[in-house]
């Protein structure tokens, strides 16, 4: 029989609890989170999600000093995320392939599974930069098509992100090139070094 689904509790209502009541649902909450997490890594290992949710879920003992008002965000974030159909690895599957219906429904065939972690992590990094503004996501999907066709790496994709950000150049398409690169330190360098050698 398969275990209810939980329900994602809102920082505020979760504050009415008191600390004590906080830390036993945290404990078991964040290892299930925890434990879900391992099974997404292991299956997704460069996938958005594992990416974005990188050192969560901490266990109670780590958070030495936190407060009953720090410990409900935490709380609200785990129920989240365990609420979500992203944190179970068949759901997951699920919504990755919808992910995939999408971009062909909107005739971009080229997304594949191989290549849905990069596509999204660029959609990503040019939304923290907010190249949404200036770019419509079409034109931001056509981009990193021309990239990776060109073979760019992400460091210079990232580079010319930058470069597009500071410079506002919305008026036209824009282009790429190689010889930009990013001037951050790339945090997806550690995964993809350990998953070549896999």
């Amino acid at each position: 029989m398969a275990r209810p689904r939980i329900q994602h509790i809102s920082a505020q209502e979760l504050n009415r609890r008191t600390l004590a009541e906080l830390k036993q649902q945290y404990v078991k909450q964040s290892y299930e989170a925890r434990r879900r997490y391992k099974q997404l890594q292991a299956k997704y290992p460069g996938s958005e999600i594992v990416q974005r949710r990188q050192g969560d879920f901490k266990p109670l003992r780590q958070m030495k000093g936190i407060t009953k008002k720090e410990l409900a965000m935490e709380l609200s974030d785990v129920t989240r995320f365990l609420s979500s159909g992203s944190s179970r690895v068949d759901e997951y599957a699920d919504v990755r392939k919808q992910t995939i219906k999408s971009f062909h429904d909107n005739e971009y065939k080229f997304v594949t599974e191989k290549n849905l972690d990069p596509m999204m992590q660029f959609l990503e990094d040019a939304r923290q930069k907010h190249l949404a503004a200036i770019y419509d996501s079409k034109r931001l999907v056509v981009v990193f098509t021309r990239a990776v066709k060109r073979g760019l790496t992400r460091e210079q994709v990232l580079g010319n992100i930058e470069y597009w950000a500071e410079h506002d150049t919305g008026k036209k398409s824009p282009r790429l090139f190689a010889s930009r690169y990013s001037s951050v330190e790339d945090f997806y360098a550690k995964i993809r070094e350990e998953n070549s050698k896999r």
